[in-house]
């Protein structure tokens, strides 16, 4: 993390502590509950947000080599990734052009062209068509306007994103913003390996799931013998950095050890944890020793579904089995504490909200982190005003260029 921004987040948190506050809205909100399990509300997300905005589908060091490939299913859509010859990535919609048939079939291998399972039409790593077997039966189409559907794609700080829908060019700096890039760039996230990946499928709406990683209330009271006595619950600051991007910290029980020392000087890092929430659907986690990327995404056609994809970096891969067996510890902690205890919560009230009579849910002055997410995704979901459940986007005061303002406990 950069300098001048541990310096800011140092004085603040301290001061946070000291007067038993933290970042609050301006107002709470109200969030239609339907949002959760209504259909035409997750139709109208799902095409308006998740097709046309960068998903992370991988980690650079998934594709390390020329002609490197890997499948991914994003919302229903199967996506091909291919690193080319120059260092370049290519994404396609992972299907023939002859009849629609589903291409590479495997999770990821290495090669240099791609034979459909069906006739064999086959297919170059950079998407043009190579061959069609009896091709005298299709001598009448130009070859050339028949290769692979090409997806925009973009790499930059070891994260690979693809949009699911045919278009320009993809700028994930720009859509990201220059504070977001130059914090992610700190980091050094194209260093670090991918040493664990895991895809859980899960009976939530995938807000469900993304309200848990924005949400620094529940620590102490669902996690009271794990991670929750190693937070101060309720202390946090969120910062919008860009157009699609804000960061989330929350600040662990050893602040306290700190409270002398110079804001300019202090080593913060290991007294927080940074989650770094770039919209959609995409939030990476800073821990001390590792980054976790957890991405979130919906189900193709039923709104109380959702498949959230977690990768877990370091900056090199265990050396021996000490180093293996304290990745193997870290790991399991992580997977009881988000999908055993978060989603233990979750589960339960993605069963229970529809049947439940509350039209609204509430999040709360000192639930800011939420509302940044529900207001972002309303404003893009009802541009056209045709959906009267959207909430509207969260009046937050202005400070430090944040969407935030603090407040004391009353």
């Amino acid at each position: 993390m950069q300098r001048h921004v541990q310096t800011e987040l140092a004085a603040r948190f301290l001061e946070y502590i000291n007067g038993h506050t933290t970042d609050y809205a301006e107002a709470e909100m109200e969030i239609p509950a339907k949002t959760y399990f209504d259909r035409e509300y997750n139709d109208a997300e799902r095409e308006k947000v998740f097709r046309t905005r960068p998903i992370v589908i991988a980690h650079s060091s998934e594709l390390p080599n020329a002609d490197d490939f890997i499948t991914r299913d994003l919302i229903g859509t199967s996506v091909l990734l291919v690193r080319q010859r120059d260092g370049r990535l290519k994404a396609f919609s992972n299907v023939c052009r002859h009849r629609g048939a589903k291409l590479a079939l495997e999770e990821k291998g290495c090669a240099h062209r791609f034979k459909c399972p069906y006739h064999a039409w086959s297919y170059n790593a950079d998407g043009t068509l190579r061959s069609i077997p009896f091709g005298e039966g299709f001598g009448g189409i130009d070859r050339s306007e028949y290769g692979l559907i090409e997806l925009p794609v973009d790499e930059r700080h070891g994260m690979i994103w693809v949009v699911l829908t045919p278009g320009a060019p993809l700028d994930i700096a720009d859509q990201i913003g220059e504070d977001m890039d130059a914090e992610l760039a700190s980091f050094e996230l194209d260093q670090y390996t991918l040493v664990r990946e895991a895809t859980y499928d899960e009976p939530m709406n995938w807000k469900v799931v993304a309200d848990g990683f924005m949400d620094p209330y529940h620590l102490q009271f669902v996690h009271p013998k794990t991670v929750g006595p190693f937070f101060n619950t309720n202390v946090y600051a969120l910062d919008v950095l860009g157009p699609n991007a804000a960061r989330l910290v929350v600040s662990r029980r050893s602040m306290h050890t700190i409270k002398g020392e110079d804001p300019a000087t202090v080593d913060l890092m290991p007294h927080i944890i940074s989650n770094y929430i770039l919209l959609p659907n995409t939030f990476v986690a800073v821990e001390p020793n590792h980054f976790e990327i957890w991405t979130i995404s919906p189900h193709a056609t039923d709104p109380a579904r959702s498949t959230t994809t977690l990768r877990f970096l370091l900056r090199e891969p265990p050396k021996d089995e000490k180093e293996e067996q304290y990745l193997e510890k870290n790991w399991k902690l992580l997977v009881h504490t988000v999908v055993d205890e978060d989603w233990g919560v979750g589960r339960a009230l993605q069963q229970g909200l529809p049947l439940s009579n509350i039209e609204k849910t509430l999040s709360g002055r000192n639930e800011a982190p939420i509302q940044f997410l529900h207001g972002k995704l309303a404003a893009l979901v009802s541009d056209d005003g045709d959906l009267e459940m959207a909430p509207p986007e969260t009046p937050y005061p202005r400070r430090y260029g944040n969407l935030v303002g603090s407040g004391t406990e009353g």
